[in-house]
Parts: structure tokens; C-alpha cells; sequence
């Protein structure tokens, strides 16, 4: 409710409103409360600027804007997510979000956004038990948040900066990945028991493209040119909605080069009579059952190794390396931002390569020396 007021010549307003807030208790339990929300501001040369600006504050306070920045993390957060991130991101990265959100909730409750200190946020990080590489997503998503804050004037300092955001060590996961022997006797498996297990077709493909799982299975044929003997990516499959959707950035959006014998090969699955090439019974190939076929190759050729599909994109690496291909030409051809991403992604191999030229040094040095 506003109330107008003349003090001396010039005009004042003053608008309250009971607002509905939840309130942490001592057991953690949140409680709902009525806050008065006052604004007053004075100085207008007349009566009709004094009530066009009452009548925005009562749009404002219609539409939910809170009058002060008052607002607390939690609830900034969610709108943010909801308005700048939400529309142009898939679901999958939609649920990380909302992950991130609950986090948020789990420890700051709805403490205002302006009230909450570095120290605070390093003993929110403190209290997160995940691997380093997520600790510092989580730190980048929220500093995001933060910054975009500064700019609505809702917080003046980012306190985000200087944290200590290393995570836990022990969480990292290992990457498992299959030798340069090994690889050949996946691909020489598929090649003979294709016609019995389709899904070696896929496995035959990861190996060949080292495009991600979801990007194989949202391959129509019409994204191959067998002419030029180069595949399209430039979509996503979901397995959750089970629906083709945006790719993992839009840098991963890219043409490859693919041998002739691989395509040869994807080639006899055109038999189905299928728009999408890997599904069974007019429905696209699951998470479980693609790991399963995997699980049951790998065994069937005596490798007992913790391989996931996703390390089929690492075995396509070892195999790009091997042969001496740039790192700039490989990250190109895994659809990653930047070299930076690859090189942090594959130490272990650039780690691997050090070890032998390290003792290619050795040996060099002693014929010297």
C-alpha cells in the first residue's frame, strides 16, 4: 500500500507490504514469517511523479519483485538458473543445475544474498564431498551467479574469489582405458560377431569417430556421407526424455573424417529400413543394454578391466596418439572448446609420452656423457 505525501514543496511516497518469508530455525526447519517491506522516496517536483512511481512500485511488487535486495542466495540462484540457463541448455545439464540449487538450500537456507561472506562459501565448499574436477564446476556455475548479481547490484563483492576449491583427491575418478593391443582385439571381435550383435556395430563406431554415446545414438543417415566418408554431428541423444536434443556445447557440433572399411561396415545396417541407425525394434538403443554388450565383448575376448563406454572416446585418442596425430587436431576432432580442455582431459597419455622420452634422454645422455 502506498501513501503520497507533500513535505515542504517537494513529494514523498512511501510503499509497505507484508512479504512471506521463510525463516531458518534452530533445528533447521524453516518457518514461514511476515516481513514488512518498506520503500520511501521523496524529492518528485509534483503530485503525478509521486503517483506514476507508486504505480510502478505496485506493478513491481505484483509481478513478485522484491523492492529491496533483500533477496536470498537460494531463491537469486533458482532465477537465474531458470531465466539465463535453463532455455539453452539440455536436460541433463539442467538436472546438474538443480543440483548445484539444492546444495545451495542444504546450506545457506534462504540467508540473504548480501549477507554471505568468502568465509561462508569456502565452509560450503569445505562441506562438499566430490572430486576435484566437480568441486571447481559447482565453484564455476555459482560464480556465474555471483557476477551476474554484481550487475543487478544485488551484492558488490564476488565472493567466490580466493577460495580454496581443490575438492577431495581420493573422489577423482581413474580413467580406465583399453591398450593399443586390446583395442585391436575389441575391433577384431565386432568385425567377426557383428552380424550376431549389432551393438558391435556401435562399439566398432565409437572406436573409429571417438564421439560420445549420446552423439552416436543420435546419428540418423542421413548425417553420413558415404561419398566424402565424413559423419555430421550436430545432435544429442537424451536417454532420460529418449529424445535427439542440443549437443554438449556448440563446439561439439563438427564434421569427422571416418575411414572407408568402418563405413563399409555401418553400411550393412542400412538393411533395417531405419531413419536412425542404432535402434532395435523401432526404438533407440538403452544405457543399460549398451553396456551390457560392451561388458559381454570385453569378457569375451579375456579383458577384465572397469571399461565404461565412455572410455571408447579415450581408446580413440590412444589410438589418434599413437600415431602421431597434432593435439590440436584430435581436440578439433572431439568436438572440445579448446586445446586446454583435451590436454587436461588426457595427462595421463601426455604423463605416459614424458615417461618414454625421459628415458629416450637417459639413454641419449649416457651415450654422451
Amino acid at each position: 500500500m502506498a501513501s503520497i505525501t507533500k513535505r515542504g514543496k517537494k513529494w514523498q511516497v512511501r510503499y509497505s507490504k507484508r512479504r512471506k518469508i521463510q525463516v531458518k530455525q534452530s533445528d533447521g526447519t524453516f518457518k514461514t514469517e511476515y516481513k514488512l517491506e518498506q520503500v520511501s522516496k521523496s524529492g518528485f517536483n509534483t503530485k503525478r511523479e509521486a503517483i506514476e512511481y507508486s504505480a510502478k512500485l505496485e506493478l513491481q511488487a505484483a509481478d513478485g519483485v522484491k523492492l529491496k535486495n533483500d533477496i536470498s542466495f537460494y531463491d537469486y540462484f533458482c532465477q537465474w538458473y531458470e531465466q539465463t540457463k535453463k532455455p539453452h541448455i539440455r536436460i541433463s545439464t539442467q538436472y546438474q543445475y538443480q543440483a548445484i540449487a539444492k546444495m545451495i538450500y542444504n546450506f545457506f537456507g534462504y540467508t540473504e544474498f548480501k549477507n554471505i561472506k568468502r568465509i561462508d562459501f569456502q565452509r560450503f565448499l569445505n562441506g562438499l564431498n566430490f572430486s576435484p574436477s566437480y568441486i571447481k564446476k559447482i565453484t564455476a556455475v555459482i560464480r556465474s551467479c555471483v557476477k551476474y548479481a554484481m550487475v543487478d547490484k544485488i551484492i558488490s563483492n564476488d565472493f567466490t574469489t580466493l577460495v580454496n576449491n581443490k575438492g577431495n583427491i581420493k573422489r577423482k575418478r581413474k580413467i580406465e582405458y583399453l591398450n593399443f593391443d586390446e583395442i585391436k582385439k575389441l575391433i577384431d571381435y565386432c568385425k567377426a560377431h557383428r552380424k550376431e550383435d549389432e551393438y558391435c556395430y556401435l562399439i566398432i563406431l565409437a572406436i573409429a569417430t571417438g564421439a560420445r554415446v549420446g552423439e552416436l545414438i543420435a546419428l540418423h543417415w542421413n548425417d553420413i556421407d558415404f561419398e566424402n566418408q565424413k559423419i555430421k554431428i550436430n545432435k544429442n541423444f537424451n536417454f532420460i526424455t529418449r529424445t535427439d536434443g542440443l549437443t554438449k556445447t556448440q563446439s561439439s557440433i563438427r564434421t569427422i573424417a571416418v575411414n572407408s572399411d568402418t563405413l563399409s561396415i555401418l553400411k550393412e545396417l542400412q538393411s533395417k529400413k531405419t531413419d536412425r541407425i542404432f535402434e532395435r525394434n523401432n526404438k533407440a538403443y538403452t544405457k543399460e543394454r549398451i553396456r551390457a554388450h560392451l561388458y559381454k565383448n570385453l569378457k569375451a575376448i579375456g579383458i577384465n578391466k572397469k571399461i565404461v563406454f565412455h572410455s571408447l572416446r579415450h581408446c580413440h585418442v590412444a589410438l589418434l596418439h599413437s600415431m602421431g596425430i597434432d593435439w590440436y587436431a584430435i581436440s578439433k576432432r572431439l568436438g572440445h572448446r579448446n586445446l586446454t580442455t583435451t590436454l587436461n582431459i588426457y595427462a595421463y597419455l601426455i604423463d605416459e609420452e614424458k615417461e618414454k622420452a625421459d628415458t629416450i634422454i637417459k639413454d641419449k645422455l649416457n651415450s654422451i656423457f
